[in-house]
């Protein structure tokens, strides 16, 4: 609360500052005006007299901008309901204050010695500068009031952009966790099938696959609101899934991984990994009565993250369809990085698909307060399940 208060202090003030370099701008730009056209009069004024008197008059209008603001934001003009009193508020209280106005230019120009001439009063002195200067006051205080209107029509243009950029990124991000919640059923439904399928054949190797479910759930519902997290900690997810792979291929399932230490501290997608690996143990290695090996590798090159997951499986006879977990990974890093990634899915040369997958490089950190901890820190404490 006081932060808050502190900081529209701060803008107040700031505000009042620009009003009052503006003004004090406006007099010296008028006052260089008046130096040169006396240049070619027979008694030309001071440079002095000229800064003084137009910056006096300046600082008249600076003195009346609360009340001038006070009309525009109580009655404005450009908002529906009561226009007439608007109007009437600002005809009659735009003629009180340039009429203060010139009364102001009669009193100031009178003591700084303007006018050549000698008023014998100071009402003679008023009714000089109203014919004079009337009309010309008005077109200043009309002036001062469409700068005003300018201001508050961009203010509320940038105001809007705002609101429209939050409201995309609040959109963005429902996307995402929606697209998200979508995994998790997908790969649950999976994995029930497969203990499923090893009660009855290997009632050890089914509890033990539960076990790491179990494990894999509470990885999972821990980092459910999570967008992006770090490499490692995809990693560490990964490996919890292959585990209950394995158990459930034992050895017709192999795989060797190629993880360059630099690329771990990496931000990535949550769950980006486990629905591509998901894909080529179902369509790839799955269908071999042998089996077959998947290959993971990481590398930080250009400023990217390229993550690489190949393998030697049945591959592809024809078009490529995505399913849902590689639909759902198009559109999250879509979401996410916009044109800014690679994401393709090709068949090997040989035999099998490899899945190609380029972010930008970002280092993870956790914010702790004010201060954040790399996440390359906190990973010191924690054994390295690559090892």
């Amino acid at each position: 609360m006081n932060k808050d208060r502190s900081s529209d202090k701060k803008i107040s003030w700031r505000k009042w500052l620009y009003i009052f370099g503006a003004w004090t701008a406006t007099a010296l730009f008028f006052a260089s005006s008046f130096v040169l056209q006396n240049q070619i009069s027979a008694q030309p004024i001071s440079v002095w007299k000229a800064v003084s008197v137009q910056l006096a008059s300046s600082y008249g209008w600076f003195v009346l901008m609360p009340v001038i603001l006070w009309l525009a934001n109580h009655y404005p003009l450009d908002r529906r309901g009561n226009l007439a009193r608007s109007i009437t508020a600002n005809l009659i209280g735009g003629v009180a204050l340039v009429l203060a106005h010139l009364a102001w230019d009669a009193f100031s120009q009178s003591f700084l010695g303007y006018r050549n001439r000698q008023f014998e009063t100071y009402f003679s002195a008023y009714a000089f500068q109203f014919y004079l200067n009337f009309h010309w006051s008005c077109v200043v205080y009309l002036q001062i009031n469409i700068i005003l209107y300018g201001i508050r029509y961009y203010n509320k243009y940038r105001a809007g952009e705002l609101r429209a950029s939050k409201l995309e990124a609040r959109l963005a991000q429902t996307r995402l966790k929606v697209l998200q919640m979508q995994l998790h059923p997908h790969f649950l439904f999976n994995t029930h099938n497969a203990i499923a399928e090893l009660i009855h054949k290997n009632p050890d190797a089914a509890e033990k696959m539960v076990e790491n479910l179990s494990d894999l759930l509470r990885m999972s519902l821990n980092k459910l609101n999570v967008e992006e997290i770090s490499f490692q900690q995809e990693l560490e997810f990964l490996n919890k899934y292959l585990e209950i792979e394995q158990t459930r291929f034992n050895d017709r399932l192999r795989i060797k991984k190629d993880i360059a230490p630099d690329t771990l501290d990496a931000t990535v997608p949550n769950m980006i990994l486990q629905p591509l690996v998901e894909n080529a143990v179902k369509h790839g290695i799955a269908p071999l009565i042998e089996g077959g090996t998947i290959e993971i590798r990481s590398v930080r090159e250009n400023g990217n993250l390229r993550v690489e997951i190949r393998d030697d499986g049945v591959g592809a006879s024809g078009e490529i369809i995505d399913g849902i977990g590689i639909s759902n990974t198009r559109t999250r890093l879509k979401q996410l990085y916009e044109n800014a990634h690679e994401f393709r899915i090709e068949s090997n040369k040989e035999k099998g698909m490899s899945v190609n997958l380029i972010v930008p490089f970002r280092r993870f950190e956790i914010k702790k307060g004010k201060s954040s901890v790399s996440e390359k820190q906190q990973k010191n404490e924690n054994q390295n399940l690559d090892r």
